[in-house]
């Protein structure tokens, strides 16, 4: 019983190891300009296959996404399409926030 003691810890630390730090989630901002879906990620608007690029590169290190739209008005095909790419790069959670728009 007593080598029980001496794995418990490793276990703990294996599973904090695991998860993903606070910070490393891949934040990304969509909207529509002139019938144009655009990905934003720290301020560059990115093309089809910038992002898939980068979300792969990303997908290594964490597997949750975060989509913001400033909209509530963000055109399904924008959201279907950034939610299949995000897929296809290893993403396994993609969370969803329309955020609410200063003319409300």
């Amino acid at each position: 019983m007593r080598w029980w003691f001496l794995i418990a810890p490793l276990c703990g630390l294996t599973v904090a190891c695991a998860a993903p730090a606070a910070g490393t989630r891949f934040d990304v901002v969509l909207r529509e300009t002139d019938a144009t879906c655009v990905t934003t990620f720290e301020g560059h608007d990115l093309t089809s296959a910038e992002l898939l690029e980068m979300a792969r590169a990303r997908a290594r290190k964490t597997r949750e996404a975060q989509v913001a739209t400033k909209t509530v008005n963000t055109p399904w095909r924008c959201v279907a399409g950034l939610i299949y790419t995000l897929q296809m790069a290893g993403f396994e959670k993609i969370n969803f926030a329309a955020l609410p728009s200063a003319r409300r």
